[in-house]
């Protein structure tokens, strides 16, 4: 399976602190014009900020079911392969990952800094944020815990 990736790390902030590299993903079997709009986006965050766009020429049906766990399987394998030095620049204990929609995603102007800011606010490992369509199976939802659960966890 082929990764694109925008590559631009090794920036320093303003202050002359080194900030972190945000590795941005994307699933995208196909080529869309909205892919365009993405890469824009995060790369006008700033030198540390790259995108990769998983899947390009999958079906995104087959083993994975008409939908179900195709991103997430391409997920892992990313992951796996660069913990394991195979990957293309090596993920390091420093970077984050933002793990987004390829076709209706787009980050505003500016935003990295408090992205970064927000993430490191929880204190966390692992944020996953999203809807509750939970599609394809909306039950899944029943199965997540509350916003109010979520905000006990993080006090």
């Amino acid at each position: 399976r082929r990764a694109n990736q925008t590559d631009r790390s090794g920036a320093l902030g303003g202050d002359g602190e080194s900030k972190p590299r945000v590795r941005v993903l994307a699933v995208a079997t196909s080529y869309k014009p909205q892919l365009e709009m993405l890469r824009g986006s995060v790369l006008g965050q700033g030198k540390e900020w790259t995108l990769t766009i998983l899947g390009d020429g999958l079906v995104y049906a087959g083993m994975y079911g008409a939908h179900g766990g195709l991103k997430m399987a391409l997920l892992h394998e990313w992951l796996v392969a660069e913990l394991r030095g195979e990957g293309g620049s090596g993920l390091k204990s420093t970077d984050l990952v933002l793990f987004v929609d390829a076709y209706d995603v787009a980050l505003l102007p500016g935003m990295g800094d408090e992205f970064i800011a927000r993430f490191n606010g929880f204190s966390a490992d692992v944020v996953i944020g999203g809807d509750t369509d939970c599609s394809p199976d909306s039950s899944v939802r029943l199965l997540l815990p509350t916003p109010e659960q979520l905000a006990e966890e993080v006090s």
